[in-house]
């Protein structure tokens, strides 16, 4: 049997980690998931992630434990994107009027990338417009 401790980095699971060491508990690998903004940024808090990766995760090892960092495929700005335009077309139609506001500072949603939430919008519309082989192959099918 393998004894996993899954660690979001907060107090609580910190401490059982802790607690388990000193205790000589048997841990086998202890696991965090990192959610990332985008491909190279994390979405955690600057400082958290530093206590994580920095201090917390060397000391771990340090004890003897085994820490991998899991990632999902997708990002947060992959499920922004697709899932809240594609499930919350309200929402995301209220970002498009809010970026349209005079006065905004930078009047970019993205100004490390310059890019705007109307910018996205025409990207994921060209996206959608676009034909599959399987589109393809159904018209090709249709007409035979």
């Amino acid at each position: 049997m393998k004894y996993i401790a899954s660690w979001s980095g907060g107090k609580d699971s910190t401490a059982s980690i802790i607690l388990a060491h000193e205790h000589n508990e048997p841990l086998d690998l202890i696991i965090f998931s990192e959610v990332m903004f985008d491909e190279n940024t994390s979405g955690e808090l600057p400082e958290h992630i530093d206590f994580i990766k920095n201090k917390a995760i060397p000391k771990f090892e340090k004890w003897g434990y085994e820490v991998k960092i899991l990632h999902s495929q997708k990002t947060y700005l992959d499920c922004f994107h697709q899932h809240l335009r594609t499930n919350h077309r309200n929402l995301w139609d209220k970002l498009l009027k809010l970026e349209n506001e005079p006065n905004l500072i930078g009047n970019k949603w993205n100004t490390l990338t310059n890019t705007s939430i109307h910018d996205w919008e025409e990207r994921i519309f060209w996206e959608e417009q676009q034909m599959t082989i399987f589109d393809f192959m159904e018209e090709s099918n249709e007409h035979n």
